[in-house]
């Protein structure tokens, strides 16, 4: 705003002469000037603190809007009216298209996408989606993305099984990371290694890849146990019980496999076989093996 001054006023005279005689000239310091008034400053700055005092009540006035529930309501119904439009306009859910789905129940899948065909797709959200979907144990990888106008894209990488575990009488399923990823129709997986103990399922992973080293060992092998959770043991075909060591699992899981296809070693009259010493062998045979031995043999 412009200042505003006042113009420049003589002092009465005080000598009594007339004011009609000539005037005498005066130095500019003789001449008082009157400052504005106070009303006068008040009104050139009141503009702008008459709006900054509205300022002030309209914001009061809109939170006191807005926490009674007044202003939330009208834009929760603006917000709607919007979402409508856009359904007008084509922007709904139509398809959902899922790909690498093979073993996940499609309830799960349904309960963590929580979309219908006619949802406004706008109001989709695809990182909660894939959360949720995280949280199937079958599901290791997932990928959602909304194509516009009315597509929804997934993308599924599952868990594979890596074997049955035993635990306390039951069995479960298991992936290569120790995921449970179900203990309903097992039977789907007859062929799946059986390994026991409350940590197996974390060392599974690598005992059966040492294994796979040693194919006529392997298949041999009804079941492995977790001993100690620190090592392994064995359980054959035939009833006998192979001690594995806790470090070095291969090298002895390959002297076991060399003597084995030399010796047949598995099938005769023995009980256990104890690899945890690196430079011997300890077998321990059956009793009747042992019997046989103590008989003397008779004379022709």
């Amino acid at each position: 705003m412009p200042r505003v001054s006042e113009p420049l006023r003589a002092a009465p005279r005080t000598d009594g002469k007339s004011a009609a005689e000539p005037r005498r000239s005066r130095t500019r310091a003789q001449v008082p000037v009157r400052r504005p008034g106070l009303w006068r400053r008040l009104r050139s700055h009141s503009r702008p603190v008459v709006l900054l005092v509205a300022v002030s009540l309209a914001a009061g006035s809109g939170a006191l809007a807005w926490s009674t529930g007044w202003a939330e309501a009208r834009s929760r119904q603006a917000m709607d009216g919007l979402i409508g439009s856009t359904i007008a306009l084509g922007f709904r859910v139509e398809e959902v298209l899922v790909t690498g789905w093979r073993q996940t129940e499609r309830g799960a899948l349904e309960a963590a996408l929580s979309v219908a065909r006619g949802d406004p797709i706008l109001t989709f959200d695809p990182e909660a989606a894939r959360v949720r979907l995280l949280e199937i144990p079958w599901i290791a990888q997932a990928r959602v993305e909304r194509r516009l106008p009315d597509a929804i894209h997934v993308d599924l990488v599952e868990r594979q099984p890596l074997a049955l575990w035993q635990r306390d009488r039951m069995l479960h399923l298991i992936a290569g990371d120790g995921t449970v990823l179900t203990t309903d129709r097992l039977e789907r997986w007859p062929m799946l290694p059986l390994v026991v103990g409350s940590d197996a399922p974390v060392h599974a992973r690598e005992l059966l890849a040492q294994l796979d080293a040693v194919p006529g060992i392997a298949a041999r092998v009804a079941a492995s146990v977790r001993v100690g959770d620190r090592r392994w043991e064995l359980h054959l075909d035939n009833g006998v019980r192979v001690h594995l060591p806790e470090a070095g699992v291969r090298r002895a899981l390959r002297r076991f496999a060399a003597l084995e296809q030399q010796d047949r070693l598995i099938d005769r009259d023995i009980v256990a076989i104890d690899l945890r010493l690196d430079d011997r062998m300890v077998i321990r045979a059956t009793s009747n093996a042992i019997e046989r031995r103590r008989l003397p043999e008779e004379d022709t």
